[in-house]
């Protein structure tokens, strides 16, 4: 499962990076580089997640598995992102949008249940960041991991939220 989750997150990068190219090949203008990122971020992990279903039928596995390894690592692909940029490791001049912001809009693309597995790792990814900013909640109330995740993007004003926000 480890292999295949690093190969999803790796996947996950090299699939927004050709999104690039192939949106400068096409001469396709964005209104900034934060919404190129949004745009090749949603188009790889859609290009992951979108036809998992063919592919599980295909292979004989699990169609909810399959889609669950794969947000699983989309989850880490972003988790990534979000330490580079805490990092201080892209160039000053590229503007990428917050983390949170990121990983909103990739939710859109996860359809799977609210108990999967999935949610519990992207969760473990949010939270290992906040802790190592020194920002856990004390408590926070959720009513699946679905729910959970979406709180730890979207933190009460009395914490600070999650990185890039």
């Amino acid at each position: 499962m480890v292999k295949d989750f690093v190969h999803h997150a790796l996947a996950f990068f090299f699939l927004h990076e050709l999104r690039h190219i192939v949106l400068h090949h096409d001469g396709m203008p964005f209104e900034s580089q934060h919404d190129e990122e949004l745009e090749c971020d949603r188009w790889a992990a859609n290009f992951l997640l979108a036809h998992s279903d063919s592919y599980a039928a295909t292979a004989a596995e699990d169609a909810v598995k399959v889609k669950s390894k794969r947000a699983m690592g989309v989850a880490l692909g972003t988790a990534v992102i979000a330490h580079i940029q805490e990092l201080g490791l892209w160039k000053a001049r590229m503007q990428h949008p917050p983390i949170s912001e990121r990983m909103k809009n990739l939710v859109s693309e996860v359809d799977l249940p609210a108990a999967d597995l999935s949610w519990t790792v992207a969760c473990s990814f949010l939270l290992a960041s906040l802790r190592r900013r020194g920002v856990v909640p004390e408590r926070l109330e959720f009513e699946d991991h679905r729910d959970l995740f979406m709180k730890l993007l979207t933190p009460p004003t009395n914490w600070e939220g999650p990185p890039g926000t």
